[in-house]
């Protein structure tokens, strides 16, 4: 089979900025698309990244520091369920894709290291 018809895993992120060194996640999805199966659309995580969200990030996005403070979770433990379904993914085999899927996978990698 050739790999485009396989099960792919969509993964995104919106944050807090562009340079992947300092931005901050707000958003996250992983799901599961094609395959011949049942596309797996998990709600998406919102996450308080503990900073104030510039307003060029909100206008994007649309997240603003007080709603992320009230309805997001803690950015550690975000960032802990949003690595466990990138991991899960890669454990069965199946590809992350993305719009750009290196500057969502840097500032994971950064979160990562923060906390």
């Amino acid at each position: 089979m050739s790999w485009h018809l396989g099960r792919m895993a969509p993964f995104d992120l919106e944050t807090t900025g562009v340079d992947p060194e300092q931005a901050r996640i707000v958003e996250a999805f992983a799901g599961r698309v094609g395959g011949a199966l049942e596309p797996l659309n998990p709600d998406p995580i919102l996450v308080n990244p503990g900073i104030e969200v510039p307003e060029g990030a909100s206008k994007v996005h649309g997240y603003t520091t007080e709603y992320l403070r009230e309805h997001g979770c803690p950015a550690d433990a975000g960032v802990n369920i949003i690595v466990s379904w990138v991991a899960d993914a890669l454990q069965e085999g199946v590809p992350l894709v993305g719009h750009n899927i290196s500057y969502d996978l840097t500032v994971l990698d950064r979160e990562c290291r923060r906390y």
